[in-house]
């Protein structure tokens, strides 16, 4: 089957639904390349469009909500569309574990030893 896509440079506003009918939660997982990061964005642009205060967040190591949003997303989550209210947040996953229970920093760290005993010990 196939399907003819046409690309676009941008987007009449009437065009875009008007929020989103979906739980309070929304995630997207899969391999790489099957539009997570665009489907996630479309979601939260329809859904911060409709009037529902809505977060994006990106865990991916090779960020590009940024590029999707063409605005700079930040490692914390903050406002990126004044317009409307859409949030982002970049997250780098390494960073967040590095702070965690399973960073190797504190108790029990990423090898399951508590902390100064050397593993196998």
């Amino acid at each position: 089957m196939d399907i003819e896509v046409e690309p676009v440079e941008d987007l009449d506003d009437a065009a875009v639904p008007a929020g989103v009918d979906a739980p309070e939660y929304v995630l997207y997982g899969g391999k790489g390349g099957v539009g997570k990061t665009t489907m996630a964005a479309a979601t939260g642009l329809a859904s911060a469009r409709g009037g529902t205060p809505t977060l994006v967040v990106s865990t991916d190591p090779a960020h590009s909500l940024s590029d999707t949003f063409e605005t700079a997303v930040p490692a914390e989550p903050d406002r990126i569309r004044e317009d409307i209210p859409l949030f982002a947040a970049e997250i780098d996953p390494e960073d967040a574990l590095a702070g965690g229970p399973f960073g190797g920093a504190g108790e029990g760290g990423a090898s399951g030893q508590p902390a100064g005993r050397p593993a196998g010990g």
